[in-house]
């Protein structure tokens, strides 16, 4: 239990919370809905991110409640430390199952370089394995819900990448929104790394080598195709 905020103990895990909202009914059917069209990973990653952060809103409210009488200013500022880390991680979670539905081999839980001093990555295409034993032949796709003052962070970490690792691979970014500045996706063009984010936003950043979200599991299979990715 944490000492100095035992209500974040009290919200479900993220995978919890994702596990809750995919069994739902309404989400039964989607696998063949990603088997008839790869394209509508685009609409169910942006539907079930919300219906994951309206379900953590909802045990917050309650957590809220129950502790109250610790101060509201307390509990926000415990809470909205908690909230990034979480958003992305749940992201993640979402974007990893919908590519294995879409029968993209895909992993998570590794670093670049192998060990404590590599870098964590979110997702790996096609394998961990692979990963450490043909880079070059991988890609990385780095997932966050929202960037806003943040995108020093995503730029960062594609730069340690690129230029302290000499990661050779494929480096995608997938975020809920376009909260990125003009130099920021300038920036994410020189160290190759494209960005993909759902279609509201893409058309205006084409550009800027912005790409809709829908387009990602089509885009893995072409380089596989090219054999510039492994298939597994």
């Amino acid at each position: 239990m944490s000492k100095k905020s035992p209500w974040l103990d009290e919200i479900p895990k993220v995978k919890e919370i994702f596990e809750e909202v995919i069994n739902r009914s309404r989400w039964k059917d989607l696998p063949e809905r990603i088997k008839a069209d790869k394209g509508a990973i685009s609409s169910a990653f942006v539907e079930l991110e919300k219906e994951c952060y309206d379900r953590y809103l909802e045990y917050e409210a309650e957590v809220k409640e129950k502790w109250k009488h610790k101060g509201l200013d307390v509990l926000e500022k415990s809470l909205s430390q908690s909230r990034p880390p979480r958003g992305g991680k749940s992201s993640e979670l979402i974007l990893l199952h919908l590519l294995r539905l879409s029968g993209m081999p895909a992993g998570n839980g590794a670093r670049y370089p192998k060990g404590k001093e590599g870098e964590e990555l979110d997702i790996i295409i096609p394998s961990k394995e692979t990963m450490y034993a043909n880079p070059s032949k991988t890609a990385v796709i780095s997932v966050k819900r929202k960037v806003r003052e943040r995108w020093r962070e995503v730029v960062g970490e594609a730069y340690l990448l690129r230029e302290i690792h000499r990661y050779k691979g494929k480096i995608f970014f997938v975020t809920m929104e376009a909260d990125l500045s003009v130099y920021a996706m300038k920036s994410l063009q020189k160290l190759n790394v494209v960005l993909y984010t759902p279609e509201k936003h893409s058309a205006q950043f084409r550009m800027y080598g912005v790409r809709p979200i829908s387009t990602l599991v089509g885009d893995i299979a072409d380089l596989m195709k090219k054999g510039e990715l492994e298939k597994s």
